[in-house]
């Protein structure tokens, strides 16, 4: 279930209740029928104890359609109470299944024993691990590489400088595009793909400050 108030506007009427102005609510409901609900004002009331808020509408429509759209229903009401049950909202919340950039090392290394090594999925979740260690030594990288391309700034101009950082960029964003693609599909190791940008970007940084040092 879904709750949006159309007005920006809550006015807290006391501690466990809010009054809200211009409501619309979007239920899912069962897995043939979804309910939505428009109402001019509603009122929120908490009951801790039995962890369930109530909410209280006034002068509203609720329109019911049916998953395949063969049928639908409006009501008009001038009072409806709809009841929420916070358990089951944190039951939903609990059992979702984390995506793989939310897992942590732990979770992914534990999802790859579990996974046929060579799969699509085994691959994803490869590229997903290695980067957890990929990406910050990237950020460390791309920092750095900033202070060879700050004097080079100063020694040839500001234009020369922002071009060339952009030109790095956009060459470590294409390859890291391209090693999660070649990664993913197994034409090469994924945790070999995931590196070889941060090892074209590492090599540009020597570069730049052996360059750098050498004009100095």
């Amino acid at each position: 279930m879904t709750i949006f108030p159309m007005s920006c506007s809550m006015q807290i009427t006391s501690t466990h209740d809010q009054t809200m102005e211009g409501v619309f609510i979007f239920d899912e409901g069962g897995p043939s029928l979804s309910n939505t609900i428009i109402a001019r004002r509603g009122k929120i009331r908490s009951n801790p104890e039995q962890m369930s808020i109530n909410l209280h509408l006034t002068d509203g429509s609720s329109y019911m359609v049916s998953k395949d759209f063969d049928s639908s229903r409006r009501l008009r009401f001038k009072p409806y109470d709809l009841n929420i049950e916070l358990e089951d909202i944190m039951h939903k919340f609990s059992s979702r299944m984390k995506g793989k950039k939310e897992m942590s090392i732990a979770e992914l290394r534990r999802q790859l024993r579990q996974t046929k090594e060579g799969t699509v999925k085994h691959n994803i979740l490869t590229i997903e691990l290695q980067r957890k260690f990929s990406i910050p030594l990237a950020c460390f990288l791309l920092g750095l590489i900033g202070v060879p391309l700050g004097l080079m700034m100063r020694a040839r101009g500001r234009s020369w400088g922002i071009a060339l950082s952009i030109a790095i960029f956009m060459i470590y964003y294409i390859l890291l595009s391209a090693a999660d693609s070649l990664g993913e599909t197994g034409r090469m190791s994924p945790a070999l793909a995931v590196w070889i940008p941060n090892m074209v970007l590492a090599a540009a940084t020597f570069l730049l400050l052996w360059r750098t040092r050498r004009d100095m």
